[in-house]
């Protein structure tokens, strides 16, 4: 699930499960050819040792195995520069924005050297990277209509449905046809399981999940995805045990230690948390993870309530960041940093910091695309600074060219975070009626949106109701970002008094 908050930073649509796509027919050299297992997308390339490479690759992203098949199609465009897939593959896998952007431009670049299929398959991929959802899911819709039988192009349609789109009822629509078509794909019990999940339907989400690991008990992935449910429910004891399953099969499959010290740290014991994701830093099979591992210690802190380690830690992860390079994160972090600041009323640095977000992104090479979305979270930031200075007109002011900035994505969901940062500012405003209206066409579920209502309960006199909200913020865990790190302390604090 992909709240309000997180969705200002999403710039990364495909990276993940769109991976488990493209049927095994190599073209080579031309675009006719043999299949080498199903009749379904073409795949072009001239080199029979590059579409074996390719296909290995493939087969490791169906299983999210990230850094294996990386290698895997690097190793294929060694062998054909000019492959097209392998390019598009590899930023799939990328290790970093700026990573994925390499790949997918040079992608880009070749897609009216192949077939009319991977032409389509390039473009909805690189639509869904610049913001266009509504074009990019039109795309893939095209192109199941060509490649009917294809259940790795249905996957990916619900993929985007799901997560682009948060429709989970068509999301499941899809995977069910993906399913009839080979009821022992793996990959669609994988994302059957976190549509029924973010539907609330725990027993559905559940047996798929099962289905998941036993179609490849061996896999982590299945693991990892058991232990998220297991998680997303409060049972932290369950989830631990299938990520750690997960490292006995892959002892750096570095998402699964990342988990397990989210789930010590939603379980209260934070010194072990902060081991466990020590850990992580330690076995982090890309840059980009280890950045977001040193971040997620930065962040128990916070929910420890030591804010000076916290920042302490953030600014080391900033840092190194950006000797990495890494600048989508460097100024994510840095974002971060002005909303520690903001959320405990310390607003000059808070503005400071924003400031020094703005000179950054502007003066860096990032896609058009990320400065777009990052831009959107700095103006978000900006309307809440206001609402907390009690400047409700100034921070609407703000929240308007957020939802100008906004409207330029052809994604309505986009429109969250204004509403979200609304609701604030009539809050702030004594306004309770406006922020209700403006909640109710806000994500209803949401640590944020709950967050806010529970204190529009309160200002409103409705303590048991307040308590109620505050209680399911507590009971969230997932998407630790940075505002739910700031909130669920407050929820807790809250619900103790």
């Amino acid at each position: 699930m992909m709240n309000g908050c997180v969705k200002l930073c999403k710039c990364l649509f495909y990276v993940v499960l769109l991976a488990s796509f493209v049927a095994c027919s190599s073209n080579s050299g031309d675009t006719g050819g043999e299949n080498v297992e199903e009749i379904m997308l073409p795949v072009t390339t001239n080199s029979e040792e590059a579409m074996s490479l390719f296909v290995a690759g493939r087969d490791l992203l169906d299983n999210v195995r990230k850094p294996e098949a990386r290698r895997m199609f690097d190793e294929a465009i060694e062998k054909d520069s000019s492959f097209a897939l392998a390019h598009l593959f590899r930023a799939w896998s990328g290790t970093s924005e700026e990573d994925v952007f390499l790949h997918l431009n040079k992608a880009y670049a070749l897609k009216d050297k192949v077939t009319p299929e991977e032409k389509m398959l390039i473009e909805a991929s690189y639509m869904g990277y610049h913001n266009q959802l509504e074009q990019s899911i039109g795309t893939w819709e095209k192109l199941s209509e060509k490649v009917p039988e294809d259940k790795r192009v249905l996957n990916s349609l619900a993929y985007a449905y799901s997560d682009g789109k948060e429709d989970y009822e068509k999301a499941i629509e899809l995977l069910k046809k993906s399913i009839a078509l080979d009821p022992d794909f793996p990959a669609n019990y994988n994302s059957l399981g976190f549509a029924y999940q973010n539907m609330g339907d725990v027993r559905k989400a559940e047996e798929a999940f099962k289905k998941y690991v036993e179609l490849i008990p061996n896999e982590p992935n299945p693991h990892d995805a058991m232990g998220d449910f297991y998680r997303k429910n409060g049972q932290f004891d369950k989830a631990i045990e299938e990520y750690r399953k997960a490292l006995e099969l892959n002892s750096r499959f570095d998402e699964s230690q990342h988990k397990i010290g989210e789930s010590m740290l939603y379980s209260g014991r934070y010194d072990d948390a902060i081991r466990e994701l020590e850990h992580a830093v330690s076995i982090a099979t890309s840059e980009q993870n280890k950045i977001w591992h040193m971040a997620e210690i930065a962040r128990v802190y916070l929910h420890k309530g030591d804010q000076e380690q916290a920042l302490a830690k953030y600014v080391e992860a900033k840092s190194e960041a950006q000797e990495l390079g890494l600048q989508a994160y460097t100024a994510n972090l840095i974002l971060d940093m002005s909303t520690i600041y903001m959320y405990n009323s310390e607003y000059a640095k808070a503005a400071e910091y924003l400031a020094t977000f703005e000179e950054y992104v502007g003066n860096s090479s990032l896609a058009e695309s990320v400065k777009e979305n990052l831009k959107a979270r700095e103006l978000y930031n900006r309307s809440l600074l206001y609402a907390m200075q009690r400047e409700p007109e100034k921070g609407m002011e703000e929240a308007s060219l957020l939802k100008e900035h906004i409207s330029n994505s052809d994604n309505p969901e986009e429109l969250e975070p204004y509403h979200q940062a609304m609701a604030y500012l009539y809050y702030i405003k004594d306004d309770l009626g406006k922020a209700k209206e403006e909640l109710e066409v806000s994500e209803k579920d949401s640590p944020y949106t709950y967050y806010l209502m529970a204190k529009v309960a309160e200002k409103d006199g409705n303590g048991p109701q307040a308590n109620q909200y505050y209680q399911r913020v507590i009971d969230w865990n997932e998407d630790d970002d940075i505002y739910y790190s700031m909130i669920r302390p407050k929820a807790m604090n809250k619900n103790k008094m």
